[in-house]
């Protein structure tokens, strides 16, 4: 896979606006932070990750997810012993990959559309845009223009390179709601994965201009666009190319407490 990261501070213990679907924010199982812990100052980094998955056993996909840092879980449930990082809101542009995200991992995948364009494909740099799933006309609600020259490509690990290492505990996903749409399917118990992205080609230093659509921008049901995405505020960036993820199938952790 190819994969662009924004690496954003958590600086607040209040998750900003349009963290999550309106699907899952009106499910308390999933949202609450009273039932599922909230970031915290010290939670490390949050992310905005954009990948590119060229095979996967369910075909080619594109995806982007929001991490707004690791959640205090221990804080609310006494079977969780460290901070986990969590997946708040998440578009594919398959609904075989946002079924299998749900269903398998409870990763909140919802449909939308990509573009990625790369003007140099040697080079680490690259315009994406995302759009409403079926989007036609629209603006898209996303949009990350990576460049600059970034530092010579290097060696990248979730589990071993510093700082990240220091918040490698995984990522821990609250039950899921359903809905009518056949990929939006639900979950009934936490589930923890232990995943690592590593490549041999990170480009770190990039510069990444991120855009958010304007007010007065909506979708085709009269949404604002802005009600799609979270606003972020960019540190930095990373552009990995050819990485591995490597993702397990979860432990299961009954939704009731001991």
């Amino acid at each position: 896979m190819d994969a662009w990261w924004v690496v954003i501070g958590t600086g607040s213990q209040l998750l900003p606006k349009n963290a999550y679907d309106p699907l899952e924010a009106s499910f308390a199982p999933f949202s609450d932070p009273k039932q599922v812990g909230s970031p915290f100052e010290e939670s490390g980094f949050g992310f905005v990750q954009i990948a590119r998955y060229t095979e996967t056993p369910i075909g080619p996909y594109n995806e982007i997810t929001f991490l707004p840092g690791q959640f205090n879980v221990s804080g609310v449930r006494n079977d969780f012993q460290h901070p986990y990082q969590r997946l708040t809101r998440v578009y594919v542009d398959s609904p075989l990959a946002a079924y299998n995200l749900r269903a398998n991992w409870g990763i909140p995948a919802h449909l939308a559309k990509f573009e990625i364009f790369e003007p140099d494909k040697a080079k680490p740099g690259a315009i994406i845009k995302v759009y409403p799933p079926g989007a036609t006309e629209e603006k898209p609600f996303f949009t990350a223009d990576f460049n600059g020259p970034g530092v010579p490509p290097e060696p990248f690990a979730t589990n071993a390179t510093e700082p990240f290492a220091k918040y490698a505990t995984g990522f821990a996903q609250p039950p899921l709601p359903s809905a009518e749409k056949l990929e939006l399917v639900a979950t009934d118990n936490w589930l923890l994965t232990k995943a690592v992205v590593s490549t041999e080609t990170a480009y770190w230093g990039m510069i990444a201009t991120v855009t958010e659509p304007s007010e007065t921008d909506l979708d085709t049901t009269g949404a604002p666009l802005l009600s799609w995405w979270p606003a972020v505020l960019p540190l930095t960036s990373v552009v990995m190319k050819d990485a591995l993820l490597a993702l397990p199938l979860p432990d299961i952790i009954p939704a009731s407490q001991p």
